[in-house]
């Protein structure tokens, strides 16, 4: 019964989103390049007409040669994030969406046969126009930036960068 309250009022959003981002890591851009397209799956819940709860998972996976020996290297990173928003009704079926949260970063990159991988934690900031198709179909168009640091051999990484993206959703 609680359950068909709640989808009732189409109290939550399922989105799939294909994004571009533009890293932050010189080292990483000299090997990768500057950007790259990668997918999201993203899961928001309103707890009231204006405030929502939404969490990510997002991966970012890329195939390059080092910039001296041109050796082949690959590189996959793993997002996770969670946080809440701020919903502002705009028009009729245009909404302005702001989220601000938390970002899990897992990372790997191979070379050679050698692997450097670990994880880390960051803050991530995304602002978007949601355009309702239906009563239950919307695309929404975003722009963001998502950052996280770790050290490899006593070295800085920046890992994440800004992002831009559209998505393709459904209201429960």
């Amino acid at each position: 019964m609680l359950a068909s309250c709640l989808f009732a009022e189409k109290r939550a959003m399922i989105s799939l989103s294909n994004n571009y981002i533009l890293f932050n890591d010189k080292d990483y851009q000299n090997t990768y390049g500057y950007g790259s397209y990668f997918p999201e799956l993203r899961f928001s819940y309103f707890l009231d007409d204006n405030l929502l709860i939404w969490s990510g998972l997002g991966l970012v996976s890329n195939d390059g040669n080092t910039p001296v020996l041109q050796l082949k290297s690959s590189s996959h990173q793993y997002f996770i994030s969670l946080g809440g928003g701020y919903v502002i009704s705009l028009y009729e079926y245009v909404d302005f969406i702001s989220r601000l949260g938390l970002i899990w970063v897992y990372y790997d990159e191979n070379v050679l046969n050698l692997s450097e991988s670990g994880d880390s934690l960051g803050i991530r900031l995304d602002v978007s126009l949601q355009l309702a198709i239906t009563d239950m179909l919307f695309i929404e168009i975003s722009c963001g930036y998502l950052t996280a640091s770790d050290k490899i051999n006593n070295k800085e990484i920046d890992i994440g960068g800004f992002k831009t993206g559209i998505d393709f959703g459904i209201k429960l």
